[in-house]
């Protein structure tokens, strides 16, 4: 038979066990339990309550002038009026206030507060607890600041688009009835207008890889940029590449080389030539009259190839070299009379980047630079493909063609008659509108649709989506002729079902040349059938 003693002390014991379960559950919730005693102004809390503030625990508490500056001066008025609010009722009242760790960091607290009060209702303590909120708040703050960064991000992709549309609209007028100046066989320019005219291009030119150069920059510091990883023959490259700027070489009087070209690269054809074009031009850009430029292949030990650009330049001293790759910065070329943006070479090198490459300089002022593009070589037997570019060589007897060309602005349907006009075996057929369009192709069942994508009665996606259900259209090629040249509108475009997507401004003789290409695949397969 027990005794009472014994009954008393299993109570104790078990009230004992409680408490410390209470303890335990308070302290891994993370719980501040305290209590301000109005008589005192002193306020007592548990273990953890003295940790979350990074203070020792006092005997006797802490004094609430001490507490109180602890709090952020921001919210220490807030936690002040939540106490007397929590006197002057019996309502639980909340607050959130950071409060200052010896060590100078802050933790977000939130606190519940109501007030204790004697047997006449006088208040005689404030009791509460009190939730560390700091990892909850740091995540939504880092949560609202991403949402916001990538707000910003969209609209300044909005932004950029539609003022590279609105850029570059003029600027195919511009540039197109420049270019058909220049080769107008028929009204040939005299020596004067022609230079005059040359200038025209290239300022145009400029002003267009100016427009690229941010489109990419935005493209790239944005995360938007997506790239290829495929076998890529580098000689058709350097080829089209240095086709493309040897007129360029000649006006500035340097000699462009060309060595052994053999190597295939895993990495996006398009991007690839977009980098050699930048180092050929500055090559050419920063020379000498009578200099050279060689452009040739390399392959090292740990499996990448490379693209090697030399030239007999200024070259570059070691302070230069330490800031080639920050945007915008032109080491005082800008100072010298050649056009420029400052910010190809950062393309270049977050383009290598992306592919898994990477961009190495050698340099001695006067003595020439010599840049290589490295990237991870294609493995032996890759199928090596490559989409070449149109170069600019018409075929020797193009084949027929029937184009459609539905576009809203007059000026651009003006120049792209007048550049189909320079293929007299090619029929150019027209619509300003996406419905007048569609009935257009239906009655002409044309072999190519080149098709803006901005109409004024539909989007240009609309009609392609039509002119794709048609069955007496399945062979007919349909290709986006736009303005919008973020690689996104493209991407987007061409999920959505386009063959090509060719940007504006218009080249001359690449939109001859890829009108040369189609007529040649026309003519193996019929339009309409």
């Amino acid at each position: 038979m027990s005794s009472p003693d014994d009954g008393a002390s299993a109570g104790a014991e078990a009230a004992h066990a409680a408490t410390l379960q209470l303890a335990l559950a308070v302290g891994l919730v993370g719980i501040s339990l305290w209590r301000v005693d109005l008589a005192t102004q002193r306020i007592h809390l548990n273990d953890w309550g003295y940790a979350l503030i990074g203070h020792r625990p006092q005997p006797g508490g802490m004094p609430l002038a001490d507490m109180r500056a602890c709090i952020h001066e921001d919210d220490r008025q807030a936690v002040v009026d939540a106490a007397q609010r929590a006197l002057q009722s019996d309502s639980i009242v909340d607050a959130e206030a950071r409060y200052r760790r010896p060590d100078g960091s802050y933790r977000t607290l939130l606190t519940r507060r109501i007030a204790e009060r004697d047997a006449q209702g006088r208040p005689v303590a404030l009791v509460g607890v009190s939730l560390d909120m700091t990892e909850r708040r740091d995540a939504d703050e880092q949560r609202r600041a991403r949402l916001a960064a990538e707000a910003a991000n969209r609209a300044k992709t909005v932004f950029l688009s539609r003022m590279s549309h609105e850029l570059r609209t003029p600027l195919n007028a511009v540039l197109g009835f420049a270019q058909l100046m220049l080769r107008d066989e028929a009204e040939p320019l005299a020596t004067r207008q022609r230079e005059r005219g040359q200038r025209i291009v290239d300022a145009a030119g400029h002003l267009l890889s100016l427009i690229e150069d941010v489109l990419d920059l935005s493209a790239i510091e944005s995360g938007a940029l997506h790239l290829l990883s495929e076998p890529v023959p580098l000689a058709p490259i350097v080829t089209e590449a240095v086709d493309w700027f040897a007129p360029e070489a000649t006006r500035a009087g340097v000699d462009l080389q060309v060595g052994p070209i053999d190597a295939v690269a895993k990495a996006d054809a398009r991007r690839v030539r977009q980098v050699l074009a930048n180092l050929l031009s500055n090559a050419i850009k920063y020379n000498q009259r009578g200099g050279w430029v060689e452009v040739s292949s390399i392959d090292r030990d740990d499996g990448f190839t490379g693209l090697r650009v030399r030239d007999s330049g200024c070259g570059m001293g070691p302070q230069q070299l330490q800031q080639l790759f920050e945007p915008f910065n032109r080491l005082g070329a800008e100072r010298g009379g050649v056009a420029g943006t400052g910010i190809g070479l950062s393309i270049v090198r977050a383009l290598l980047d992306g592919m898994g490459g990477q961009i190495e300089v050698r340099s001695n002022p006067g003595a020439g630079s010599e840049f290589t593009a490295w990237l991870p070589r294609a493995p032996a037997g890759a199928a090596a493909t490559i989409v070449a570019a149109p170069s600019g060589a018409p075929a020797p007897v193009p084949p027929a063609l029937d184009v459609l060309c539905i576009e809203d602005n007059a000026v651009n349907l003006l120049l792209v008659a007048q550049m189909v006009a320079l293929r007299p075996r090619m029929r150019l057929h027209t619509a300003q509108d996406g419905r007048s369009g569609i009935e257009r192709a239906l009655a002409v069942r044309p072999h190519v649709v080149l098709l803006d994508l901005q109409l004024p009665d539909m989007e240009g996606l609309e009609v392609l989506r039509r002119l794709r259900h048609e069955p007496a259209l399945a062979n007919t090629r349909l290709i986006a002729l736009s303005a919008n040249a973020l690689p996104d509108d493209i991407a987007r475009a061409r999920r959505a079902g386009f063959d090509d997507y060719w940007t504006k401004p218009i080249h001359v003789d690449r939109f001859l040349a890829g009108l040369d290409v189609l007529a040649s695949q026309a003519a193996r397969v019929p339009a309409g059938t």
